[in-house]
């Protein structure tokens, strides 16, 4: 069943889109009916009339993705795996996609390990630090970001392929607060030199109402303040300011408006005001 209004206008846009219905691909059909934009701008050659080469894959990699109903998320792993020439198990890709997790969001790991080492050692930590996958991953990156400002080498497998990661994550956070805010504040903006700018043009994200308000930093030593007040990695890993000096990311902060100058929350703020994360005390 489908709005033959929309299915014209899609297929307009989208010529391959009966092609995608016909391969029996039906999670790619559903996202190309839900926004045929950003479908088209997820594929390699979408001007390509042969369906194997707008996805940008072979006939044998098309027969996997029909058989585990994969969509966009599926294709994009394939991708992956055809351009490493590294198979990855598709109860592998599945687990990977069904969390959401992309293949751009390991590359901070993927020199070190192989996908399939990334994913044992994700679920053992959720297993063992009682954690979502995405905070395995964001904790994971932190630690590493923080081991690399302290000197610590992390080309060490026992460094970046920790076993008890949140509590080697939080004791490194201890260690970089020992440090004099000016000083941090120096040697990052010696890196990051329009950091303090940026800060400076984040008012607009600033609201409040009776309970709460949400503050912007006024220079970078605001943030590793609410860093060391929180006992969390914001202000101690360079992730952070890297975002934030590509503007992909930006932190804020959440306070209570009866106690508007305690530390409450932390937050991390696409552009367009999606909250990414938010921390509390102790991550």
């Amino acid at each position: 069943t489908i709005d033959p209004e929309r299915y014209l206008a899609v297929l307009k846009e989208v010529p391959q889109l009966e092609q995608l219905s016909k391969a029996e691909l039906p999670v790619l059909v559903d996202e190309c009916m839900s926004s045929y934009y950003s479908f088209k701008n997820r594929l390699p050659a979408p001007q390509e009339k042969s369906l194997v080469k707008m996805l940008g894959i072979n006939s044998q990699i098309l027969k996997r993705l029909r058989h585990n109903h994969g969509g966009t998320r599926f294709l994009d792993w394939l991708r992956q795996e055809r351009i490493t020439g590294k198979n990855l198990p598709d109860h592998v890709i599945s687990w990977f996609c069904a969390e959401t997790i992309t293949t751009d969001e390991l590359k901070f790991i993927r020199d070190k390990m192989s996908i399939v080492q990334i994913y044992n050692y994700i679920r053992r930590q959720m297993s063992e630090g009682k954690m979502k996958s995405k905070e395995v991953l964001t904790t994971w990156a932190d630690y590493l970001s923080m081991a690399r400002s302290l000197g610590i080498d992390t080309n060490d497998e026992i460094v970046y392929r920790v076993r008890k990661l949140r509590q080697r994550h939080d004791e490194l956070v201890l260690r970089c607060e020992s440090k004099d805010i000016s000083v941090q504040a120096g040697k990052i903006l010696e890196k990051f030199p329009n950091l303090n700018h940026i800060c400076r043009t984040l008012k607009k994200y600033e609201c409040a109402d009776k309970d709460y308000t949400v503050l912007a930093p006024e220079h970078v030593e605001d943030i590793i303040r609410e860093g060391r007040n929180l006992s969390h990695c914001a202000g101690k890993s360079d992730r952070y300011w890297e975002r934030m000096e590509r503007r992909e990311a930006y932190v804020l902060f959440l306070r209570k408006t009866a106690e508007i100058n305690q530390s409450h929350y932390t937050l991390e703020i696409e552009p367009d005001g999606t909250v990414r994360q938010k921390r509390t005390l102790y991550n």
